[in-house]
């Protein structure tokens, strides 16, 4: 009997160590990822789709970004930038009736800890503009 508890310890303790590194990090945490980035909130949600550029030193920021306007909500009242954090910036929003530039932003962020005591600060920002 002592020797199928044994066994069957031995057993669960081989299955913790062969997951473990997959669940837990060094320090004892799981691996939840830092996604910084910067969020672009409209004061309303747009009644049809729009292009959102950000501009720094008049150079495109990364990817442009159109929200999502799905059935039956219709769009989103916000875009997100991954791994943008600029500390000025210029907003492009495009729509089929024109451009519009809303010039030197200063983003707000706020610090983040996705992993609690591990791992580091993520940065989120926000900036709030209305539709054109």
């Amino acid at each position: 009997m002592q020797s199928k508890r044994w066994i069957r310890g031995k057993v669960n303790l081989a299955a913790l160590v062969v997951t473990a590194p997959f669940v837990l990090d060094a320090c004892g945490c799981d691996p939840t990822a830092c996604i910084e980035g910067l969020m672009v909130q409209f004061t309303t949600a747009p009644a049809a789709p729009i292009q959102v550029e950000l501009l720094v030193g008049g150079q495109v920021l990364g990817e442009p970004v159109s929200p999502y306007c799905g059935a039956p909500t219709g769009c989103n009242q916000f875009v997100f930038f991954k791994n943008a954090v600029p500390k000025l910036v210029t907003v492009r929003l495009k729509t089929t009736a024109g451009t519009r530039l809303i010039e030197n932003v200063q983003p707000r962020y706020k610090k983040g800890r996705p992993n609690r005591a591990c791992g580091s600060d993520c940065l989120y920002g926000t900036i709030n503009v209305p539709l054109p």
